[in-house]
């Protein structure tokens, strides 16, 4: 640990020991970290399901399994991915969690590593009593500890776009996506009003699913080939990009084989003749009775038409749509070289980072221009 990391734990602990002056009350909690491998996930999912509930209802959202947190730290050393949590008599009160992610630099055969901070939840009793700052405070220590360079979030936003100068900790507005595949579905989980729901069919008999991959493409989907030409076309695609995101060896190929408490992996290839000419990987995700797929990435060479791109996806969409999945969301940042037409924007989230090490490259813009998945 640097210098400067130790005196930003310094500031953290400070922080913590103003936080117990604040909220006597959270003297009578026991707190705990470990590798997301060794903790109670079952229980502590169970907190944030129940978060989620009080806070969006019926709506769509990402379901947090114990399941869906293993399939996120695949392929890393299991001390990257850190989970923190809050028990009060024994019972998790509190969580949040930090997901793996690594990062390439150039002259360096070691990662960066660095976290995707999410799921921070509470129950109910414990809202709006310092319960959520003393496990942020508290799993920043443990990041630095465990030597994380630093911490990237998403942050619900109604804003636009960043207004005033980008900063490390509000980098850029992002739009959630969604695309439907059953309308009928979309439009009665939506829970929106008569016009929003028909503009929700309007899109869908604008933009379908099913629809033919172009000429002379073709698509493989959760083979051994498909992953090893997902991560091989991935690595092509970014290699200009420094520092850029690195995906653990083996990752897309556990991806592709996954399917365990309702996930299921999605790896999928697409070629013009017999080169690679894209590819799109994310998870199918039960929410209340159906599913959807959450789309990770979609990467394209720079050459392929858009509406080509999206004719990938829509032909993509035609088998999900067999496996009764009923929309497909993916984050703005999940899409490289540019978001195809056919997406509707559902909301937008502001994504920021937290540093713990001296990163010189660690800025506003680049982090605007990295791939990032939505959890």
């Amino acid at each position: 640990m640097t210098g400067v990391s130790y005196a930003a734990k310094h500031r953290c602990e400070r922080h913590l020991h103003h936080l117990e002056q604040a909220n006597p009350h959270l003297r009578r909690i026991n707190w705990f970290s470990a590798p997301v491998c060794d903790a109670p996930l079952d229980r502590l999912c169970g907190v944030i399901d129940s978060a989620w509930k009080r806070a969006y209802g019926n709506r769509v959202r990402v379901a947090y399994s114990p399941a869906l947190l293993r399939l996120a730290c695949a392929g890393h050393p299991e001390e990257h991915g850190i989970i923190s949590w809050a028990e009060e008599d024994g019972a998790p009160c509190g969580v949040i969690v930090g997901l793996p992610l690594q990062f390439e630099t150039e002259g360096s055969e070691e990662k960066v590593p660095a976290t995707l901070t999410t799921g921070l939840s509470c129950s109910a009793e414990w809202e709006g009593r310092g319960m959520v700052e003393m496990l942020m405070a508290r799993h920043a220590v443990t990041l630095m500890e465990r030597g994380h360079s630093f911490s990237i979030h998403w942050r619900a936003t109604d804003a636009q776009s960043v207004s005033g100068t980008a900063r490390l900790s509000r980098a850029r507005i992002t739009r959630l996506l969604g695309r439907a595949i059953w309308p009928s579905v979309a439009a009665r989980r939506a829970g929106s009003g008569f016009w929003a729901k028909l503009g929700i069919e309007l899109h869908s008999a604008w933009y379908p699913s099913g629809k033919p991959l172009p000429p002379s493409w073709s698509m493989e989907i959760n083979t051994t080939r498909a992953a090893f030409h997902t991560a091989q076309l991935v690595r092509t695609c970014f290699i200009r990009q420094t520092p850029r995101r690195h995906y653990p060896a083996g990752y897309f190929q556990t991806l592709s084989r996954f399917n365990a408490e309702g996930i299921q992996g999605v790896v999928a290839v697409f070629r013009e003749g017999v080169e690679p000419a894209g590819v799109i990987w994310g998870c199918i995700n039960p929410t209340a009775g159906d599913a959807f797929f959450l789309l990770d990435g979609m990467v394209f060479h720079p050459e392929a038409p858009a509406h080509w791109r999206w004719r990938a996806l829509s032909f993509l969409e035609g088998y999900l749509k067999e496996n009764n999945v009923f929309a497909t969301l993916a984050p703005e940042s999940a899409f490289y070289p540019d978001v195809p037409p056919g997406w509707l924007c559902l909301k937008r989230y502001a994504v920021g980072s937290i540093p713990f090490e001296p990163v010189s490259w660690l800025t506003p813009g680049w982090l605007s221009g990295i791939p990032l998945e939505l959890r």
